[in-house]
Order: structure tokens, then C-alpha cells, then sequence
């Protein structure tokens, strides 16, 4: 099992220097791939996107990237036709732009609960459309769980159940730090995940808020969760491990991942 290491670039932001900062952290620190965040409500600026392009192409990173997180009215999860179509628009212009960068692996939130339900049932079948219309891009979806506070429709080992029961094709993401938000340690929520895990997001809290605290400044047991994904037998190339953290906050991370990963993991 191979893990790459990936350092979590802030092009929301619409901040050049500052991602360029964490550009060159991940290049010193030695990592092998990026995440870029792609926006909040909309893709990110053109203006953005032109030099965000530029600037990557003077590093030999893997490119993945986290699709706008769409946690207002305009969701896929919505029972609103039209405000579904207009978020399925903003996630197809994402992954054409993420597949002009390169990247083979996308990661998205499922959606947020506004309105009458089923709402992973509705967010299952246009996540459907969107890999059909996008299959010739050559990029994969993954879906993560959500964090508390955020109205997310995907929070629980039985939320990723029903998911699993609509869509078992589904390939996933599992960020620990928003399980933890809810309620669930890694013990609890992981076996949920792991028959169809294609990537992760480490980061570190107390469970009660989203801190993105380096890790083990919190309460979530990575060790653990390395181990578990140790035993993972699968014919992918490496399993993205995106840090999404401070800058000054990636290099102990990358420390502690670096002196935990038990056998056979190999981070490249």
C-alpha cells in the first residue's frame, strides 16, 4: 500500500503568494502531490485560475483537487431542480479545469440539507450524471464526509451506508478531523469507508469544531487509522493523503506521518 503525501493549496484564497508559500513547503518538505481548493461558491476567478496553471507548472507534483464546497442554497443534495443543475454546472466547469491541470482524482462534498429529503439519495444520482458527462476527461470523483456545523448530508457511518446502498460504485474520501466533529472516532467510523476508500484528509481537533490543528495537537488516533489502511489491498498507484493545515503546521505533520506509518505503507 502506498500512500502520497499532499499538501493542501489554498487557491480559494485567490492569495498568489501565500500558495505559492505553500508550493515551496511542499517541495522543501518532499512531498509528491498537491490538493487544490477550487472555491467556495463558484470556481475559483480566471484570473486565478491563469497563474494558479502557471505557477504549477514549475513543480512536478501530482495534482489533485477539492471541488467548491457549495454548502448554501445551490447544492446537489437540493430538492430544487434548478439550484441542483446550477451546482452540477459549477462542479463540471471544476473538473474541466482540474483535468486541465492534470489531476486524475477530484474529491467533493455530497451536498447540504436544505429543504425535504432523501438528500443523499437525490445527491447519489446526480453524482451519477456528473461521472457520466466527465468520463471522457478521464478524472474519478471521490465523495467525503462532512463536518458538524455545516448542514451536511453525509455525517455518519449510516449516512455513508445509505450512500453505499445508492451508489456502491461510489469511491470515497475520509477526513477523520470532520468524523470527529460528529461524534465517531476512526474505530467507529472507519470501517464504513474502507470496502471503497480511494483518499484521505489529515487533520487534528478535539471534536467539537473544525480546528485543522496539526497532528496530534488533537484526539484523533492516526496511528490507528494507518494502520487499518496498511492492510488496504488495492491496484491504484497510491492513495492521496492531502494535509490540510497551516503552513506552520505541515512540517511536524509530515514528521509524525513519516514516523508512524506502520508496514507495508510507503509514502512516496
Amino acid at each position: 500500500m502506498k500512500l502520497r503525501l499532499c499538501a493542501s493549496i489554498p487557491a480559494v484564497s485567490e492569495d498568489r503568494s501565500l500558495c505559492l508559500k505553500y508550493l515551496e513547503a511542499a517541495d522543501r518538505l518532499g512531498l509528491t502531490g498537491i490538493e487544490v481548493k477550487l472555491g467556495n461558491h463558484r470556481l475559483i476567478s480566471e484570473d486565478t485560475q491563469g497563474w494558479l496553471r502557471e505557477d504549477l507548472e514549475g513543480y512536478d507534483f501530482e495534482p489533485y483537487a477539492h471541488l467548491p464546497y457549495l454548502h448554501g442554497n445551490v447544492n446537489i443534495a437540493s430538492q430544487d431542480e434548478s439550484l441542483a443543475n446550477r451546482a452540477c454546472q459549477v462542479l463540471y466547469d471544476s473538473i474541466e479545469y482540474a483535468a486541465d491541470l492534470g489531476c486524475s482524482l477530484v474529491n467533493t462534498h455530497i451536498g447540504v440539507a436544505i429543504g425535504n429529503g432523501p438528500f443523499i439519495e437525490r445527491a447519489a444520482a446526480r453524482i451519477d450524471r456528473m461521472e457520466m458527462r466527465v468520463a471522457d476527461m478521464g478524472v474519478e470523483i471521490a465523495i467525503e464526509n462532512q463536518e458538524s456545523g455545516c448542514n451536511g448530508t453525509l455525517n455518519s457511518p449510516r449516512d455513508i451506508e445509505e450512500l453505499l446502498a445508492c451508489k456502491p460504485d461510489v469511491l470515497l474520501t475520509f477526513d477523520a478531523g470532520h468524523a470527529n466533529t460528529n461524534g465517531f472516532g476512526v474505530r467507529e467510523f472507519l470501517p464504513s469507508v474502507l470496502p471503497r476508500l480511494r483518499y484521505l484528509h489529515l487533520h487534528d481537533n478535539h471534536g467539537g469544531t473544525d480546528e485543522h490543528l496539526s497532528l496530534g495537537q488533537g484526539d484523533i488516533d492516526f496511528g490507528y487509522l494507518l494502520s487499518r489502511i496498511a492492510d488496504l489491498d488495492t491496484d491504484w498507484e497510491a492513495m492521496p493523503a492531502t494535509l490540510e493545515l497551516r503552513l506552520s503546521d505541515l512540517e511536524p505533520s509530515v514528521a509524525l506521518v513519516r514516523g508512524t506509518c506502520p508496514d507495508p505503507i510507503s509514502l512516496i
